[in-house]
């Protein structure tokens, strides 16, 4: 059980980098843009998708870590 959760620590690591970078690409991506109107890209939606796969896995390293 120790190397899983080992595991887990290095991608939920590596996720909250990759968080981080697309969020101040975001950021600077939308700061250039001419129009005010915001669209859904296909960027920002892997972005939720990685905040939500984050929170999940977070919640289930808590959870694992509780029976230990």
């Amino acid at each position: 059980m120790i190397e899983l959760s080992n595991q887990l620590n290095f991608f939920l690591f590596f996720n909250s980098l990759g968080i981080i970078f697309l969020i101040l690409y975001q950021n600077e991506s939308s700061r250039d843009s001419i129009s005010s109107i915001s669209r859904n890209s296909p960027l920002e939606n892997f972005t939720w998708f990685s905040v939500i796969l984050e929170f999940s896995l977070f919640l289930i390293k808590i959870k694992n870590s509780d029976f230990n």
